[in-house]
């Protein structure tokens, strides 16, 4: 298949999705081109999963300081499996969200790994798209510095993708390292006493919540 399109962006993060969303809505012919999930990095391994953990930890941080207020309420652990498999939903959700409002600009949205085979023409798969325009918003991929212990190390990617809850994690103390890697630990000291709580229909994990786009 050879199709044209005004405009394709290779990416389906925030910078993809902003651009073909906005050249859209101008009247231009736009493609998005995605090979993971779409939202890119801060819905899926970074933004959004981090601060949903940062709130679980939270909560179990005030029920277990809520003794000084008569309170009776302390836990002891988590049921980690339960709490990734909310999370995961409530990323789903804004999946589906931002697939809705490509739609709904008339945006195609192709799944696969792009690659250039002339200035204007990419290829997934065995079919070639092209475009006058053609944006790269790949982003980037985490890199562990060579040092003593990397070997021990996992990076955020490797953070949400943990299948069993850990009692330690630790960082070193770089002016380089993020604000999301250092969240994740200060959230994770707090969750390795956490279990599972039911908290309502105002929280973000509730199943009728519909996930509004950021």
């Amino acid at each position: 298949m050879h199709k044209k399109f005004d405009l394709i962006a290779i990416g389906g993060g925030s910078g993809g999705i902003a651009t073909v969303n906005k050249a859209a809505h101008f009247g231009a012919k736009c493609a998005l081109i995605e090979a993971s999930a779409i939202g890119g990095t801060c819905v899926n391994v970074g933004c959004v999963p981090k601060k949903l953990t940062w709130l679980a930890s939270a909560q179990a941080m005030l029920l277990n300081e809520s003794e000084a207020f008569g309170l009776r309420a302390k836990i002891s652990a988590i049921d980690w499996p339960y709490f990734v498999q909310k999370r995961q939903a409530y990323i789903e959700r804004l999946h589906q969200g931002y697939i809705n409002k490509l739609n709904s600009n008339g945006v195609t949205l192709i799944k696969g790994s792009g690659s250039f085979v002339s200035p204007s023409q990419v290829k997934v798969g065995d079919d070639i798209f092209e475009a006058k325009h053609i944006i790269i918003a790949t982003g980037g991929k985490p890199a562990l510095p060579d040092i003593p212990g990397k070997e021990h190390a996992i990076d955020s990617d490797g953070f949400f993708a943990l299948q069993t809850s850990r009692n330690r994690l630790g960082t070193p103390n770089l002016e380089a390292s993020t604000k999301a890697s250092t969240s994740l630990v200060q959230a994770k000291q707090k969750f390795s006493k956490m279990v599972q709580q039911d908290m309502g229909d105002g929280h973000p994990f509730a199943d009728n919540r519909t996930a509004a786009l950021p």
